[in-house]
């Protein structure tokens, strides 16, 4: 099963903006991530293109979040 599906991310937690029906709870996903942004001037329904500081960024943040989930789980 593929479904593209937008999402907002805060806390450690991805939640997603529409209701996902057909999903079992508990059932696990591998998630490609792709980070989007606002068009200038839009009222935040268009979606921009991604820069490479922010898919940087991003790929500096799961990186950091992957070594805490790491640490976490040693401990």
């Amino acid at each position: 099963m593929a479904k593209t599906v937008k999402a907002s991310f805060a806390n450690d937690v991805f939640t997603p903006l529409e209701p996902l029906q057909d999903i079992e709870e508990g059932s696990l996903f591998v998630l490609n991530i792709e980070m989007v942004l606002p068009s200038s001037g839009s009222s935040g329904s268009e979606l921009g293109v991604v820069r490479d500081d922010d898919t940087k960024r991003l790929k500096n943040t799961l990186a950091e979040m992957e070594v805490d989930d790491y640490l976490r789980n040693k401990n």
